[in-house]
């Protein structure tokens, strides 16, 4: 099953690496499956801020916590069973 070039999630949001290009090797049958563009030095130092922000402000809270875990199950469950699939 080959994959179009993937992006990058970075504080949230899909990007495009500006990086060098690096293959996605599918771990069973040892062939590649896609490609990534890997993070350029810039991006690194800007998602690297972002996440010393982000501690700074502390962990969320238990019932932000139980939201977001929510959030995944709901994103999760409608494709079951492609990930099951694909795993």
């Amino acid at each position: 099953m080959a994959v179009a070039n993937q992006p990058l999630l970075c504080g949230g949001e899909w990007v495009q690496g500006n990086g060098r290009i690096l293959p996605i090797i599918d771990k069973y049958r040892l062939v590649p499956g896609g490609q990534i563009a890997a993070a350029d030095q810039a991006q690194v130092e800007r998602r690297v801020a972002a996440a010393h922000a982000a501690c700074s402000r502390g962990a969320p809270g238990p019932h932000e916590r139980g939201a977001i875990l929510e959030r995944a199950a709901a994103l999760i469950e409608p494709r079951a069973a492609e990930l099951v699939r694909i795993m």
